[in-house]
C-alpha cells in the first residue's frame, strides 16, 4: 500500500509539481523457513510515471523490487514544455524486517538514493528519457553486501510506440 500527496503550482513558471509518498511492502517474517511470505509485486513496471511503482532507479530496479521495504519519496517535477519535463526525486529506504532475501542483517535501514531525470517527447510514438541515479548504503545495506561503495547510475532510454 501507499500514501501519496502532491501539490501542483500551475502558475508558476514551468509549473512544478511537489509531491510526497510514502510506501510499503512487507517482508517475510520469518527468513529461516522456506515459504517466503514477503510481498511479491507480481507485475513491475513504470506504470503512470516515475515513482508510481518502481520505487528508485537503482534500489527499487536492482536490489529490493518492491518487496521488504518501506520507502520515503520526496518529488519535483518540472514541465518547461508541453513535451520536455524534467524532476528530482529523493528516496530513503528502510526493511520492514531484518533480512535481505532470507539472510539476517543487523539494522532495518537500507539506502538512501537521489534521481534526476529528463523526459522528451520526440513525437507522438516516440519517447526520450535520460537518467542519472545516485544511491548510497545505510547500515542494513552495508551489512548484506559486505562493503560501503556508493551505486551510480547513467541511462538513456528511447521508447516505441504503434
Amino acid at each position: 500500500w501507499y500514501l501519496e500527496a502532491g501539490y501542483h503550482l500551475a502558475d508558476l513558471p514551468w509549473s512544478p509539481t511537489l509531491s510526497y509518498k510514502y510506501a510499503f511492502f512487507s517482508g517475510d517474517e520469518d527468513s529461516s523457513d522456506s515459504k517466503n511470505q514477503a510481498f511479491d509485486p507480481l507485475f513491475y513496471s513504470m506504470g503512470r510515471g516515475w515513482a508510481s511503482h518502481i520505487m528508485g532507479e537503482i534500489v527499487g530496479e536492482y536490489f529490493l523490487f518492491n518487496s521488504n521495504q518501506k520507502v520515503h519519496m520526496l518529488g519535483l517535477n518540472l514541465q518547461p514544455s508541453e513535451a520536455l519535463a524534467t524532476g528530482l526525486l529523493y528516496y530513503d529506504f528502510s526493511l520492514d524486517e531484518k533480512n535481505i532475501w532470507g539472510t539476517p542483517v543487523a539494522a532495518d535501514s537500507f539506502a538512501q538514493e537521489v534521481d534526476l531525470y529528463v523526459d522528451y517527447s520526440v513525437t507522438d510514438n516516440l519517447f526520450l528519457t535520460a537518467t542519472l541515479a545516485w544511491a548510497t548504503p545505510q547500515a542494513g545495506a552495508k551489512d548484506y553486501f559486505g562493503g560501503n561503495d556508493d551505486s551510480y547510475l547513467a541511462q538513456i532510454s528511447a521508447y516505441l510506440s504503434f
